[in-house]
């Protein structure tokens, strides 16, 4: 529903013209960064590791989380800063028929939205441990302090910024989605570290098991990055109205 009423938000302060298609054209590299990120494998390859060193030795089990949050920082650090300096290239590939003024507006919204994926794949592994204590309640809470940080965004954020607001939003979403999951663990009595990262057993289960399913969010977001691309070559718009359709749909 909170989907559905920031949809209406973008609709109603934008309308369907290429200010919105620079926002969701500039998403199509943070979301896949996403989903080689764990984002949509996070708890599903993460979770059944988890428990099963939690059987064993819960000390085992939390040193498995904060090698795996210390892994993830470095991996995806290095990988937030390549693509901060090839985002320009990247785009001329993704988004051909935007003008250089256009394109360099959805270069500056992606540099910000690089934030977004760091925090969400954070909190997608933190996610494991408060599902394995059966916290639900702050699982499913994380989501909708999502679309809040957007929706402040464009409530907020884009009166005084321009279309630049509706970036920081996203990056607002993504860190009370994390916030919301490490408030939950720290009650757990769970303080997760840093160091570094060590490729043992339980990082090798954990990858193995994801891959299957990264695989397959990488090539469906490689599949809406081209139908992206070919948006961008037609009336100013056409992103927006297929992105918007595409979320009635997954309603």
């Amino acid at each position: 529903l909170l989907g559905i009423l920031r949809n209406r938000l973008l609709a109603s302060h934008f309308g369907a013209g290429r200010e919105l298609d620079i926002y969701y054209a500039a998403f199509q590299i943070p979301d896949f960064m996403s989903a080689i990120f764990l984002l949509g494998a996070g708890s599903a390859a993460i979770l059944p590791v988890f428990q099963e060193y939690l059987k064993d030795n819960k000390s085992r089990a939390y040193d498995l989380i904060s090698n795996l949050q210390s892994g993830f920082l470095f991996a995806s650090g290095i990988i937030a800063v390549i693509i901060f300096f090839l985002a320009p290239l990247f785009l001329y590939i993704t988004v051909p028929g935007f003008s250089d003024s256009e394109r360099n507006l959805t270069v500056l919204l992606t540099r910000i939205m690089l934030l977004s994926p760091i925090f969400l794949g954070l909190s997608s592994i933190f996610s494991s441990v408060i599902q394995s204590f059966q916290r639900f309640f702050a699982y499913a809470l994380a989501p909708i302090f999502y679309n809040v940080g957007i929706i402040m965004g464009i409530l907020i954020f884009v009166p005084l910024f321009g279309v630049i607001g509706l970036g920081m939003g996203v990056v607002l979403g993504a860190l009370l989605h994390w916030l919301i999951q490490l408030i939950s663990i720290s009650q757990i009595g769970f303080r997760p570290h840093l160091f570094i990262p060590r490729i043992n057993i339980g990082m090798k289960k954990v990858l193995s098991l994801s891959f299957p399913r990264v695989l397959s969010l990488s090539l469906m977001q490689i599949t809406l990055i081209i139908l992206m691309a070919l948006g961008s070559t037609l009336h100013a718009g056409s992103i927006a109205v297929f992105q918007l359709s595409q979320d009635l749909y997954f309603v």
